[in-house]
C-alpha cells in the first residue's frame, strides 16, 4: 500500500468488545489480546496516516448481528466513502457497550 503511487489503502481488523469491557466471563487473557488489537490498530494508523494508508477496529458481538452486519461496516470503512476515517473502533455490537447489563 505504501508503495503505491499515489500511496493509499485500507486494513480493518475485527476485535472483540471483550477488549472494551468485562464481558462476564473470567478471560483476562482474551480480552487483553483484544485491547491490543485495538491499540495496535490505533497506534499504527497514525504512523501511516501520512502515506496514505487507513487502519480501523470493528468490535463485532456474535449474539446481536450476524456475519452481515460486521462486513457492512468493514465494507463502508475500506470505501472512499470512509477515507477520513482513521485510528477508529467502530462497534458493530447493537449498543451493548453503552448498556449497564440491567433491564
Amino acid at each position: 500500500m505504501e508503495t503505491q503511487r499515489p500511496a493509499s489503502g485500507a486494513m480493518v481488523y475485527v476485535s472483540s468488545i471483550a477488549g472494551l469491557r468485562y464481558i462476564g466471563k473470567p478471560w483476562v487473557a482474551y480480552g487483553a489480546a483484544k485491547a491490543a488489537v485495538m491499540q495496535f490498530a490505533k497506534t499504527t494508523a497514525v504512523v501511516y496516516a501520512v502515506r496514505g494508508v487507513r487502519l480501523n477496529t470493528t468490535v463485532p458481538i456474535g449474539q446481536m448481528g450476524d456475519a452481515w452486519d460486521v462486513a457492512n461496516a468493514v465494507l463502508f470503512l475500506v470505501s472512499d466513502e470512509a477515507r477520513y476515517i482513521t485510528g477508529q473502533k467502530i462497534v458493530v455490537g447493537g449498543g451493548i457497550t453503552s448498556s449497564t447489563g440491567r433491564t
